[in-house]
């Protein structure tokens, strides 16, 4: 891999399950697959994927919820698991916990929320057991390496402290006052420039509505994490989280180191109602590049794969919830972006394309899939200029109508 090209894999809500368990989330993920499951197990299809395509990643991100409801032999399973296609994939494995991870409700561990994670082995969430102490102690950890940085936070800290059916507090994340000033205390001791500055969480920090109106699960004390992370002299973050099933890639409200929020699709519960019609199970591939640095704070692409029940691990389709390829780190101007890629298209004699566009407006292969859309309406409507996509999402040329 080149020195200016960090891979960070990320998956979420794999939700495992045990045969015939009626737990709150179907999955495609068994803890006893059959011996002809290998396209209709979606663990066993990532491991085949992985295998048959070659691909790579330095990191491996889980955003929790491993199994379902914390069953026990499902946590088992699977975590042994993630650390298989994780050496697979030759990552380092950055993992956090998920409501589902915590026997919140008290049905497997005697009033201990966590005691189902804290006997598995290797040490979970993560491989070192300092850390690992560190995570539960302090509901958070930095991780340091070479070119990354990874802040893992535990949304579901306070999962199991308040049982009232009234009010429960694993109905959603949070993040406490205190947890926040020491987190702030932390970041400001850090320093020297990482090509990844990255959060990792279970819960979002702030509303997810696209499919709900009615988010309530989102992570108390989400705003004034962003704020926080907004602030930071160490460059622009990214917050990876899971949670909702739906994935999305968005830039957070505020100035201009505001997070870039990676809400990463569950890899395999069954989706259902509205969520099944404008979402897949995906898997990600997050290309941060380095080499971006001396133009763009944070810089990047998604790579994203759909589950395909009986066919395996394919390229995500346009509508799939990410498409096969998403750009990040470029803010995209509307109108001024617009003319500058209309001048593009009229110097190329009215057809370009994507690749030829790009020497000219090299900006947009890190432009978020929405910016993209709305760059597509302003040609359009001012310029005559359509822009063809395939079935992926990906662009192929821009062409006048004149």
């Amino acid at each position: 891999m080149s020195d200016a090209l960090i891979r960070v894999a990320v998956l979420s809500d794999i939700h495992a399950a045990i045969p015939g368990d009626k737990g709150l989330v179907d999955s495609y993920a068994s803890t006893a697959p059959s011996a002809d499951s290998i396209y209709r197990d979606a663990i066993l299809s990532l491991e085949k994927f992985i295998e048959s395509s070659g691909v790579r990643a330095d990191y491996l991100v889980c955003c929790g919820d491993m199994a379902n409801k914390a069953n026990p032999t499902a946590m088992n399973y699977i975590w042994k698991k993630y650390n298989e296609i994780a050496k697979q994939l030759g990552a380092v494995p950055v993992t956090t916990v998920g409501n589902h991870d915590i026997d919140s409700r008290y049905t497997e561990s005697d009033f201990d929320a966590r005691g189902v994670l804290r006997r598995l082995h290797p040490s979970y969430p993560l491989l070192d057991p300092t850390k690992t102490h560190e995570y539960w102690s302090r509901n958070f950890v930095v991780l340091n390496y070479a070119r990354a940085r990874f802040i893992v936070l535990n949304s579901c800290a306070y999962h199991g402290v308040n049982p009232d059916p009234k009010a429960p507090e694993y109905a959603h994340g949070r993040i406490s006052v205190s947890t926040l000033d020491d987190l702030k205390t932390t970041i400001n001791h850090e320093s020297g420039h990482c090509i990844v500055n990255a959060l990792i969480c279970h819960h979002h920090p702030h509303k997810h509505q696209d499919v709900d109106d009615d988010d309530y699960s989102s992570m108390q004390g989400g705003e004034k994490l962003i704020d926080l992370l907004a602030e930071s002299t160490l460059g622009t973050w990214m917050v990876i989280h899971g949670h909702r099933h739906h994935p999305r890639l968005v830039y957070a409200a505020g100035a201009g180191r505001a997070p870039i929020i990676f809400g990463a699709g569950s890899l395999s519960a069954k989706l259902n109602g509205a969520l099944a019609a404008r979402a897949r199970n995906q898997f990600y591939i997050v290309e941060f590049d380095g080499s971006k640095s001396d133009s763009l704070d944070i810089a990047g692409q998604v790579r994203a794969w759909d589950y395909a029940l009986g066919s395996g691990w394919v390229p995500a389709k346009k509508n799939s919830g990410l498409p096969s390829r998403s750009g990040f780190g470029y803010r995209l101007q509307v109108r001024p972006d617009a003319l500058r890629v209309a001048n593009a298209v009229r110097n190329l004699d009215g057809i370009a394309k994507w690749e030829n566009l790009l020497h000219a407006v090299p900006e947009l292969a890190f432009t978020l899939p929405a910016d993209l859309q709305s760059l597509e309406r302003e040609l359009i409507q001012n310029h005559n200029i359509a822009m063809i996509s395939d079935e992926f999402g990906e662009p192929i040329h821009f062409a006048s109508r004149a």
